[in-house]
């Protein structure tokens, strides 16, 4: 169906191009061809003409003389005061605390008088940035023939149709009696009883016109299925491990041989020497005696690598060796490779080839499925809940580096503590750092607990003002021209570091000159001069040995690399410089664990990844910059955070611990003990900072039931307003319904591995038939913009940016452009070339390039592609097609969309200010194509993220027509259908209005399209832009 299109009636978000500079007026008329055909109006009517209003407030009535003129204002000026009075009088009273006095009780009315003003002026805001479009569609007769030619070749089903039988296993629907069984008493998840049967019953009527498929089987046994249930069946079913006596002798026999040669037995003389080897005996009495066991331990007592060896040996020792099977979970990809690989080197063998084997996503070397250890990510082990809700196959759960506390692993935790009643026979390992394992044991009904003594070599700890005091260190910074940051009340700088250096003044500890420079708080930036200057000085007075350099993030360890090749550590003679971060590909992370040759230097950038996830045995100093980025998440605002903060006293514990692993070490803190007294104990759990969307899709495919129930019964539960906030994000996607069941599409997006709003993306992308480009836009937000902004050549990424963005106001659509042109330059062997004059990373987009080729097999196994070539013809017929690429981001993004409010000023410059339904005012981020343009054809601006830091930014954003949002929107309020002026409502900020019989028209696309989307989601099989099926004939 060719797209709609209005006419083109009037525009009220600018000045006529006449205003344009003559650099403007080119590129404007260079890319009109290239813009979409949807034309509108503001409706002059409506409250986003401000210019009439604005003009009243200060202009009298023309016709008032002299006095008349004074007293008019006058009159006006009472009048806007008693509106004042009548918002105070609405302002909430609240009482202030009853221990304030004074000063601090004035300050505390002050404080919520400041509160109340910004609420107020974010209303005035928002009521100031409602818009009106209006709509019209261009040859609606034809367009009304065409669809009602559709309509007639391809009749949505009647939803009173006859439903086809289809049997559900496993579900509400089968009556099944579980009466007399003691497994009942584990319906701690779920609805009661009634209400899960009402849901059933929901579920299936919802459903009665899904053909039958593999699909709904599958669909609908997961929805009306419980965690409670599988776990009975799987408990009655046949899959277990079977004990058997010649698989027994043979793994007796095939380890005692091992242990006769001489790999094996020199492997042996190095474990003996790890703390954990001399607690064996006491680790595996525990395990014997314990269904749930907690072993925690500092880095380097090796409980990592040995408490797997110990329960498989001591079970193929003991004739057990066929009912044993252990899987070990890492929070990370590449320490399950790393460690797997570590340990089938100790048991003297190849990976994969018999005991030891790991698991990744889209990645696995597989050992034996009996008398084995499988080291897997934590995503890895929910996978196979999801198949086998009991863990037949597995005798031994073991979960580490718990004390982490990511969403994940706190997640795991909790599935585990509804399997562990039904399968007493099955042990889980809990395995952390010694700060905090109380909590872990408390959490698991007080399960005995075992610690280990880390061993490691002595470590010298030197802080900022050490090394700066340092004999032959000759750096010091430049005087600062720059004003000091001002210190807010409350700074920790000022309650910890500036005391500190106040007593180091007292004793004359260190050079006044040093301490009046900490007194500064810009001495606590990140200084990257200062960094290359340490590694200078460590490769010109210190013995051979690994650099290990924390950072908090990409950005970092790209300019960092930059600079030191600059600086000559590029001379591969000499130096190796190794970034390491989780989401470099596998291979080149494996390169970190490589011996360098005789006289060379290893030198490692990465981000607190290296603290406990992987251990390199060769680091012998670590240069600490003592921060970490921290998603955050305020739910209150629904606005997401990424902040730089200072580690924790764990993290800086854990970082000093890599320098002593094969000798004694040194750890260089780029802060001072003053700034180390300010740390916490340790990083709040993520699951109480971030959003859940992600999480609630995971809980839902395991079939947990009702979210909120689940979610309090976690370690440190998130707050109910963050639950809130996603359960109606994911509802407002359509992939739960409004009784929080999963629906087709939120099915499919809990097997992606990605966001679901970029999931969504990607499956329409394969729909309408231009997947790479989508699938690059997808992986660009899920991982990281491939743009950098040098200090000093903004001018000039602007410009390549607008080049690239050939007139589509859309940095979305500009890294599809840069991606394509990137793998052409590449193909001549000029992809370095390419990104360093266009301002983007190489690593970064070799990375966007490998993360569509995982996603591309995603979609292969859940049957929307039919092979994981993504660059087919056949997935790619529409990647050229702006318009529909517009359509899949609103389909995907919205309802994220901010409204332009354009303004003039008096010498005639344009400038748009930019407000949401739920913030009033923000502003587009300085990275973004659109942060400099100042005239927008459409008010319509669809983002990816807002973030708060010094302002509200949009992230990501994408200037869009109308007819795209009233099209793909899930949901639009309308008003005035009795009348010819239709008003359709996508919030209080955005509104569309139209004639009656538009509405009409429109009213039956959106219901087209809807059934055409639910239709693919179940049948992902007749997804075809070939014009002879029913689907592509739709589709087109």
């Amino acid at each position: 169906m060719p797209p709609l299109k209005p006419f083109r009636v009037n525009k009220q978000t600018g000045p006529k191009d006449k205003n344009k500079g003559p650099r403007q007026q080119s590129k404007s008329s260079s890319s009109k061809n290239n813009r979409d055909d949807d034309d509108f109006f503001l409706d002059s009517g409506g409250p986003s003409n401000m210019n009439d209003k604005q003009k009243s407030r200060s202009s009298h009535p023309p016709h008032l003389k002299g006095r008349d003129i004074g007293l008019w204002h006058a009159r006006k000026q009472a009048s806007m005061r008693e509106d004042e009075e009548m918002l105070d009088m609405a302002r909430p009273k609240v009482k202030p605390p009853s221990h304030l006095r004074g000063r601090e009780l004035d300050m505390w009315h002050k404080e919520q008088n400041r509160l109340w003003q910004k609420t107020k002026k974010k209303e005035q805001q928002k009521e100031l940035g409602k818009c009106f479009i209006k709509l019209r569609i261009e040859e609606i007769n034809r367009m009304e023939m065409q669809f009602q030619q559709l309509e007639e070749e391809m009749p949505i089903p009647d939803e009173n149709i006859k439903p086809i039988p289809c049997v559900v296993s496993n579900s509400k629907l089968n009556t099944k009696d579980y009466s007399n069984h003691n497994y009942r008493a584990l319906n701690l998840l779920t609805l009661k009883d009634e209400d899960v049967d009402e849901n059933a019953e929901y579920i299936i009527d919802r459903y009665k016109k899904l053909e039958d498929s593999n699909f709904k089987r599958k669909f609908l046994d997961n929805i009306t299925g419980s965690m409670e249930e599988n776990l009975v069946a799987s408990i009655q079913s046949n899959m277990k491990l079977q004990n058997d006596e010649s698989r027994n002798a043979c793994l007796k026999n095939e380890l005692e041989n091992k242990r006769k040669s001489v790999k094996y037995r020199s492997m042996c003389e190095i474990r003996k020497k790890l703390p954990s080897y001399s607690k064996k005996d006491e680790i595996l009495e525990l395990v014997r005696k314990n269904q749930v066991v907690l072993i925690s331990g500092e880095t380097g007592c090796g409980k990592t690598t040995q408490m797997a060896q110990f329960i498989l040996d001591d079970a193929i020792m003991s004739g057990r060796g066929s009912t044993c099977r252990i899987v070990c979970t890492q929070p990370r990809r590449i320490s399950a490779i790393s460690v797997a690989e570590r340990v089938a080197d100790e048991r003297a063998e190849r990976i994969g080839e018999a005991s030891v084997g790991y698991q990744i996503r889209l990645e696995r070397k597989l050992g034996r499925e009996y008398g084995s250890i499988l080291f897997c990510t934590t995503g890895i082990l929910l996978q196979h809940i999801q198949r086998d809700s009991a863990l037949n196959y597995y005798s031994h759960i073991i979960i580490d580096e718990i004390h982490e506390r990511d969403t994940i692993s706190d997640f795991t935790l909790t599935i585990l503590k509804s399997i562990i009643p039904v399968r007493p026979d099955i042990k889980v390992i809990l395995m952390s750092a010694t700060l905090n394992a109380a909590a872990f044991s408390k959490y698991y009904n007080d399960c005995p607990s075992l610690n280990i003594p880390g061993f490691t070599y002595p470590v010298e700890e030197l802080y900022l003002e050490d090394i700066f005091t340092l004999n032959r260190f000759r750096y010091f910074p430049k005087k600062q021209t720059q004003k000091s940051r001002k210190i807010k009340p409350g700074d920790p700088f000022s309650e910890f570091v500036i005391p500190y250096v106040n007593e180091m003044r007292r004793f004359k500890k260190y050079p006044l000159g040093i301490l009046n420079w900490l007194e500064n708080p810009i001495s606590e930036d990140t200084d990257y001069e200062l960094i290359v200057e340490l590694i200078y000085y460590i490769c010109n007075n210190k013995d051979d040995g690994a650099i290990l350099v924390f950072l908090s993030g990409w950005d970092q360890i790209s300019k960092l690399t930059k600079i030191l090749k600059d600086k000559g550590f590029g001379n591969t003679s000499r130096y190796i410089l190794i970034p390491l971060h989780s989401m470099l590909p596998t291979v080149s992370q494996k390169s970190v664990f490589e011996s360098p040759p005789q006289g060379v230097r290893k030198i490692i950038l990465s981000t607190n990844i290296a603290e406990t996830s992987v251990t390199i045995d060769d680091v012998v100093y670590v240069i600490d910059n003592g921060r970490m980025k921290l998603k955050g998440f305020d739910a209150e605002n629904n606005i997401g955070t990424l902040n730089e903060e200072w580690v924790s006293l764990a993290n800086s514990r854990q970082r000093r611990g890599r320098a002593g692993r094969v000798r004694p070490g040194i750890c260089y803190h780029l802060y001072t003990k003053g700034r180390e007294r300010s740390f916490n104990d340790y990083v709040l759990p993520e699951m109480m900072r971030t959003s859940l969307e992600e999480v609630i899709l995971q809980a839902k495919i395991l079939q947990v039931g009702m979210v909120t129930p689940f979610l309090e019964k976690v370690m440190n539960p998130p707050e109910t307003k963050t639950l809130e906030v996603a359960l109606k994000l994911l509802i407002d996607l359509n992939a739960l319904d409004e009784k929080e069941n999963l629906t087709p599409l939120g099915f499919h997006l809990a097997k992606l591995p990605i966001g679901p709003l970029e999931g969504k993306m990607i499956i329409l992308g394969a729909m309408f038939s231009c997947l790479s480009p989508i699938m690059t836009i997808a992986a660009s937000l899920n991982f990281k913009d491939p743009f950098v902004m040098p200090a000093n050549k903004e001018y000039q990424c602007r410009e390549v940016k607008k080049e690239m963005d050939e007139g589509h106001q859309s940095d979305h659509l500009m890294v599809t452009r840069a991606m394509s042109k990137f793998l052409l330059a590449k193909q001549e062997g000029k992809g370095w070339e390419f990104c360093r004059e266009n301002f983007l990373m190489f690593n970064t987009m070799n990375m966007l390039h490998e993360l569509k080729s995982q996603y591309a097999k995603y979609l292969c196994d859940l049957g929307f592609i039919k092979t994981p070539i993504y660059t087919d013809s056949e997935y790619n017929q529409n990647s050229n097609n702006v318009k529909l690429l517009k359509c899949v981001l609103a389909a995907g993004l919205c309802p994220n969309i901010a409204v332009s409010n354009p303004k003039i000023k008096t010498n005639g410059r344009k400038f748009s200010k930019f407000i949401t339904a739920e913030d009033g005012k923000v502003e587009i981020h300085p990275k973004s194509v659109n942060s400099i343009d100042s005239y927008y054809e459409s008010p319509l601006l669809l983002y990816h993220t807002k973030l708060k830091t010094t302002s509200i930014f949009l992230h990501d954003t994408t200037m869009i027509y109308p007819f795209p949002v009233v099209l793909f929107a899930k949901s639009l309020k309308i008003t005035g259908e009795k009348t010819d002026h239709v008003t359709f409502s996508l919030n209080p900020q955005i509104n569309f209005t139209c004639n009656s019989r538009t509405a009409v028209f429109i009213k039956q696309v959106r219901k087209r399209l809807n059934w055409l989307i639910d239709h693919l989601m179940s049948h992902p099989e007749e997804i075809s832009f070939n014009s002879n099926s029913g689907s592509g004939k739709a589709l087109k």
